[in-house]
C-alpha cells in the first residue's frame, strides 16, 4: 500500500547502504531489502541507494553495490543506476526550492 502511495506522490525508496554494513539490524535489513525492492520495481517506483557512511571506511564504489545488490534480487545494472541517480534527484529537488521551478518539466528562465 505504501509503495502505491510513493508512486502517486513520486516519492523515491531509498536503500541505506551503511544499514547492510553495520552488525545490530542486519538481518532485518538482509531480509525486508529483497521485499521492499521487488515491490519497488512492480510498481515502478524509483530506487534510490545511498552509503549514508558515518565513517571513511563505509563509503563505496558503485561496482561493490552492484555486485551486492544482485544478492538482494536487484540485477547490476538497476543498482548502479540506483546508486547514479542519487545527484540527479538533489539536483531536481535544489531547483524546486529555488523558486524557479514551476511544474513539472516546466521553469523559469
Amino acid at each position: 500500500i505504501l509503495v502505491k502511495v510513493m508512486k502517486e506522490k513520486n516519492i523515491a525508496y531509498a536503500l541505506d547502504w551503511s544499514s547492510l554494513v553495520n552488525p545490530k539490524p542486519r538481518i532485518n535489513v538482509l531480509g525486508r531489502s529483497p521485499q521492499n525492492i521487488m515491490l519497488c520495481r512492480k510498481y515502478d517506483v524509483p530506487l534510490v541507494i545511498g552509503s549514508f557512511a558515518h565513517h571513511p571506511l563505509e563509503m563505496i564504489f558503485p561496482k561493490d553495490v552492484a555486485s551486492m545488490c544482485t544478492f538482494l534480487q536487484l540485477p547490476a545494472h538497476e543498482a548502479l543506476k540506483a546508486f547514479t541517480s542519487v545527484a540527479a534527484i538533489a539536483e531536481h529537488n535544489a531547483l524546486k526550492k529555488s523558486g524557479k521551478y514551476i511544474a513539472e518539466g516546466v521553469r523559469e528562465v
